[in-house]
């Protein structure tokens, strides 16, 4: 009798500890949200950007997702920073895609991002 109850509160403690996981989130930091969501727009990694993009831009998700599919494509030298009292984080760097062997560079630019339900997230390239 005692050891089914240890198997079973075993058991129910891993079972618990699984449910935390799943695709990260968006961050209280608008700097690791835009770097997350670069770095998963990449990999094409579309559960990624699903936690990181805003409302207006989930409409978008897919294309996001597939910007660099069958290419390989890297991050190079990114730097990003926030601009207080702003929407707006700034980056520096590029996105490199290798099509056939010739390097097509993609500079980082500027982007929005807001807080949505307290949390910010990434909401396309600031004008």
């Amino acid at each position: 009798m005692k050891a089914s109850f240890i198997i079973f509160i075993i058991l129910t403690t891993i079972l618990m500890s699984a449910c935390g996981t799943g695709p990260p989130t968006a961050s209280s930091d608008p700097v690791d949200v835009v770097q997350r969501y670069l770095q998963a727009k990449v990999a094409g990694d579309r559960d990624t950007l699903a936690g990181l993009i805003c409302s207006i831009q989930e409409a978008n998700l897919d294309r996001e997702a597939l910007s660099f599919s069958g290419v390989k494509a890297q991050i190079n030298d990114m730097v990003c920073q926030y601009t207080e009292n702003s929407n707006v984080v700034t980056c520096s760097g590029a996105i490199v895609a290798d099509y056939n062997g010739e390097n097509t560079d993609f500079p980082l630019v500027n982007y929005t991002v807001t807080q949505e339900d307290g949390q910010w997230k990434w909401c396309g390239e600031a004008p």
